[in-house]
């Protein structure tokens, strides 16, 4: 008598629409995903661990794209504050803990970046969602690293974690891992904390805005303000948030905001290329500078060439830089002992109908560096938008428009 052939029971996917067996392995993820509850999800994981780890070291780009859309409809028919909420974000924390523990680290940051990146998107319709829990995990998994680096990231994403916490409840973040873990694997003091604590304050007070919903540009504000003293990266361009930027600035209206924005973007893009720190708003007798760039690269010949401090201004206008702008920025240039500066417009030098405009501009600046030895960068913003897009580096772009005005490339 032939065995009888046990009956293959077919599923279909919801949100994809493809078929999968029951019992699979798309079986168990689907089954994980729509937990109800705690309960039911404990029976769910207790399987994955018993019969499935292989299976999730193997596929681990396949759970994450099944994640990203169920959990993108879940999220947004779900109240923030809801114990169902919290149950939908300790199923991605789960995975990205058992992706770490399995060694599975570039895995378990990509589980934590996708629910960040997915929480941001979502605060278009919902306001401002805590976004601490994937920021905490992604410096956790670069402390599992343990190279100098990772560790120096793992601050960074602590960092922006705590700010997480204390924008949600600034009485309790103390007592919250991100704090915990910047006080003891960190060994910061609690005086450099409270600083950041007191700035991030701050911002509690002000209406809901762009550096409420991201943590970064709070933390941006708060390294690039000489006073606090805090020398750090940013790491990690973000091309959402870098268009955002892009858009405040051609947005803006009120004189402060159209200089501010573009600072706040020149400033985003340095700090989030390596071996850059920046200060904003250097006053000193007779000048104000923007942004002050240090330069800290060493082993780089060709950015040593711009010298350990780079000038940057920014300006926000509808007309092109004219020789004029190009004399007084060189000024300061010439006057801090500096071999380098930035100009940043929104047109740059060319682009306008007045073509003897456009020479005398480009002259005055063969000019300087003849004269003074001193490179004068005209840039742009809509030579940012490759830089955005990761279609090139920053350091890239600059380095290319440093040789044109030195070396006189057309």
């Amino acid at each position: 008598m032939k065995e009888e052939q046990k009956k293959i029971i077919k599923k279909k996917c919801s949100i994809r629409g493809f078929e999968y067996e029951e019992g699979s392995f798309s079986d168990i993820i689907h089954q994980y995903i729509e937990a109800p509850s705690n309960q039911g999800l404990d029976k769910v994981k207790k399987e994955i661990q018993d019969k499935w780890l292989q299976g999730l070291l193997n596929w681990s780009e396949g759970v994450l794209s099944e994640f990203i859309p169920h959990f993108k409809e879940r999220f947004r028919n779900i109240n923030v504050n809801s114990e169902v909420w919290g149950l939908e974000i300790d199923k991605w924390n789960w995975m990205g803990i058992v992706l770490g523990q399995l060694q599975a680290l570039k895995w378990s940051e990509e589980v934590y970046r996708a629910l960040y990146e997915l929480l941001c998107d979502l605060q278009s319709t919902k306001g401002r969602i805590p976004k601490g829990t994937p920021l905490h995990q992604i410096g956790w998994v670069d402390l599992l690293r343990g190279t100098p680096e990772s560790i120096k990231r793992s601050k960074f994403y602590m960092k922006l974690a705590m700010i997480e916490d204390i924008l949600s409840d600034s009485k309790k973040y103390k007592n919250l891992p991100a704090y915990r873990v910047l006080k003891g694997e960190h060994n910061l003091s609690e005086n450099n904390l409270g600083r950041i604590a007191k700035w991030v304050e701050t911002y509690r007070k002000k209406p809901l805005e762009n550096h409420s919903l991201r943590p970064e540009l709070i933390y941006l504000e708060y390294v690039i303000e000489r006073n606090n003293k805090e020398r750090s990266s940013l790491y990690d361009l973000d091309s959402e948030l870098a268009n955002q930027l892009m858009e405040h600035v051609k947005k803006a209206k009120k004189q402060n905001d159209k200089g501010s924005s573009l600072e706040i973007l020149l400033a985003y893009l340095f700090l989030t290329s390596p071996g850059f720190e920046v200060l904003r708003n250097i006053v000193s007798f007779d000048a104000q500078i923007d942004l002050l760039i240090r330069n800290l690269h060493t082993s780089d010949p060709v950015l040593d060439e711009f010298g350990k401090y780079i000038l940057v201004e920014c300006k926000n206008i509808k007309e092109n830089v004219d020789a004029k702008a190009i004399r007084d920025f060189s000024a300061k240039v010439i006057q801090t002992s500096c071999n380098s500066g930035i100009l940043v417009s929104k047109k740059g030098i060319s682009g306008g109908k007045a073509k003897q405009a456009v020479r005398d501009a480009r002259m005055t600046i063969l000019k300087v560096h003849q004269r003074h030895g001193v490179v004068i960068i005209p840039f742009a913003i809509d030579q940012i938008k490759p830089v955005i897009e990761k279609q090139v580096s920053f350091l890239d772009v600059l380095i290319s428009e440093y040789e044109k005005i030195r070396f006189d490339i057309t």
